[in-house]
């Protein structure tokens, strides 16, 4: 949503794709979903970005299939890339992790390197399923176009 806010008036196209953000030792961790399955509150968002970015096309972002990646903020020089981030936008994204959860439904998880050709296929129809499911959520839910 702040990301949305400050680039609002500069969007000419935007994508969005959903992710579980939760808690984790070393600071918090996210995974990429399918639509509606993640911790962002995108009714809330689409709400917004008509408001703030009236006639503006949005695609879908849909990877899925990949593990969870950590965000070390807990660690020494984690910061170092973030100088000046106002403390303020960081407590939105806490109050995010501390509210979310791990991704429990099926997902198989692609990796580096050769996989065996079940696996590829595997996967591959998970990433038909999750496409064809983000849709049918943006559509019914989220209330948005056709083309």
């Amino acid at each position: 949503m702040l990301t949305l806010e400050v680039l609002a008036t500069y969007t000419v196209t935007s994508h969005i794709r959903d992710s579980v953000v939760y808690a984790h030792p070393r600071g918090a961790a996210f995974q990429w979903v399918a639509l509606g399955d993640g911790s962002i509150d995108f009714q809330a968002w689409t709400r917004r970005y008509r408001e703030l970015c009236p006639g503006v096309p949005m695609q879908l972002e849909i990877i899925t299939g990949r593990p969870p990646t950590i965000l070390p903020f807990f660690e020494d020089g984690f910061w170092k890339k973030f100088p000046n981030k106002p403390s303020a936008d960081f407590a939105r994204f806490l109050q995010l992790v501390n509210n979310g959860h791990p991704f429990m439904g099926a997902m198989m998880i692609g990796g580096p390197g050769d996989q065996p050709a079940e696996y590829r296929a595997a996967l591959k129809e998970q990433q038909r399923i999750d496409v064809t499911r983000s849709v049918k959520y943006a559509k019914e839910v989220l209330r948005v176009g056709n083309s």
